[in-house]
């Protein structure tokens, strides 16, 4: 199966595979309260209308820098930062701990530490899925320098890539890293505190660290923030801990202006505001693929799918001899190459009946595709065999097959041209008992 990972529009839709519903924009604090203190960040929906934070989850971690989510599985994960403590508890529980969201509860169930040595720490910084590979990366900012790094979600282990360059002076404070669909990677730099100033967008080159272009916000924000793409490509961006705003942004890439969305009202006295943001949604997926078919040249077949986040199915069909070729079906006559080849129903359903044009001798081929709100997936394709020896469609070969063809082939029928040549003689004799001996 082959998955496009664009990013779909996000309409709650209902269709024979279940709801999928909008995405959502989830934002979580820093901490609210003290290092070590046991009092647990919150993870938020948050209103991207009003910039309202609601229906506060409490997570059981102690520090959060960052939050993303897997598309293709819709599990979300955390990043602590290396006083970050699961439960308040110490030992090989903190200190830089990725783990996952149930995102209905907050509860936070421990993966794996970035280094488990402690060599390689995230002071501030961000995770984020590339929506075109399915990676994920963190940057982690220590000393006023941040690099990137790759993160195994099976382990949390991190494989360390390159120092980030900085646009303006020599100091970085990089608190927020999301990815557009195109699976750009972009960086926040809250210049907080070595370097203060309005914040700074990079969009930077993954494998070297390089601002590839940059964008001044004219907005000073805190040191800890948060950053995400929605899908139709709108970037929102919130801040958070004691010199956060506690307000959500909307970026303009063509104007470069900056919005003023409104608060946020995310509680925690001194440590308020939003210091991770991501959208979540789930890719679509095909589970089961359609099976192959055959049908006698009048008869039909069904072709069916399980799939699972998909707000829309479209099946196509194409030639065997041109397989990649596809046409996109809707419920009536299907034409292919000019051709009137049969017509089909239930077209944008999970099980699609297709009845054959006794003309058509041709094998055919059939898929869906599905789409949802973070993507779409294609099926493996389903191949269509025209039994030409059950002429009589009865359900089996036999001696009354012949009879049938030999009525159709004097009358000159054009059911009768099994060769498909396009006239009804002698070949289409031969043609028919190659394949009547055959059994199909």
């Amino acid at each position: 199966m082959k998955l496009r990972s664009v990013l779909a529009n996000s309409l709650a839709m209902t269709v024979a595979t279940g709801t999928v519903q909008a995405q959502t924009l989830h934002g979580i604090m820093f901490r609210t309260g003290g290092q070590t203190s046991g009092l647990n960040p919150i993870l938020y929906d948050v209103d991207t209308v009003t910039g309202t934070a609601t229906n506060p989850r409490s997570v059981n971690v102690n520090n959060c820098v960052g939050i993303a989510v897997d598309h293709a599985t819709g599990v979300m994960y955390g990043l602590t930062d290396q006083f970050g403590r699961i439960n308040n508890q110490s030992g090989t529980g903190g200190k830089n701990l990725i783990f996952t969201i149930n995102p209905a509860t907050g509860a936070a169930v421990a993966v794996g530490r970035v280094d488990p040595s402690g060599g390689f720490q995230v002071f501030e910084g961000d995770i984020a899925f590339n929506p075109v590979d399915g990676g994920m990366w963190g940057v982690s900012t220590l000393i006023n320098a941040a690099r990137l790094f790759r993160v195994d979600k099976t382990t949390g282990l991190a494989t360390l890539g390159p120092m980030i360059s900085p646009v303006i002076g020599t100091d970085l404070d990089i608190s927020a890293l999301t990815f557009n669909a195109a699976g750009e990677m972009f960086v926040l730099d809250t210049r907080y505190p070595a370097n203060p100033g309005p914040s700074i967008i990079m969009k930077l080159n993954a494998q070297t660290g390089a601002p590839l272009a940059s964008w001044n916000t004219g907005t000073i924000l805190g040191n800890c923030a948060g950053m995400a793409f929605a899908s139709d490509g709108t970037l929102f961006i919130a801040d958070g801990d004691t010199s956060g705003t506690n307000r959500l942004y909307r970026f303009d890439f063509t104007t470069g202006l900056m919005t003023d969305i409104g608060p946020t009202n995310a509680a925690g006295g001194i440590y308020r505001g939003l210091a991770g943001l991501v959208f979540r949604c789930v890719a679509a997926r095909i589970t089961a693929p359609p099976s192959d078919a055959s049908t006698c040249p009048s008869g039909g077949a069904s072709f069916a799918i399980a799939a699972t986040n998909a707000s829309e199915i479209r099946w196509s069909v194409a030639d065997a001899a041109n397989p990649d070729a596809w046409s996109q079906l809707v419920d009536g006559p299907v034409t292919l190459g000019g051709d009137g080849i049969g017509t089909a129903s239930g077209t944008t359903t999970t099980t699609m009946q297709f009845q054959n044009a006794a003309t058509n001798l041709r094998p055919l081929r059939f898929r869906a595709s599905v789409s949802g709100s973070c993507g779409s997936e294609d099926s493996l394709p389903a191949s269509l065999t025209i039994c030409i020896g059950e002429f009589n469609c009865d359900g089996g070969v036999d001696g009354t097959d012949i009879e049938a063809f030999f009525v159709a082939w004097q009358a000159g029928d054009p059911d009768a041209d099994v060769n498909a040549d396009g006239g009804v003689d002698g070949g289409d004799i031969e043609a028919f008992f190659i394949r009547w001996e055959r059994g199909c």
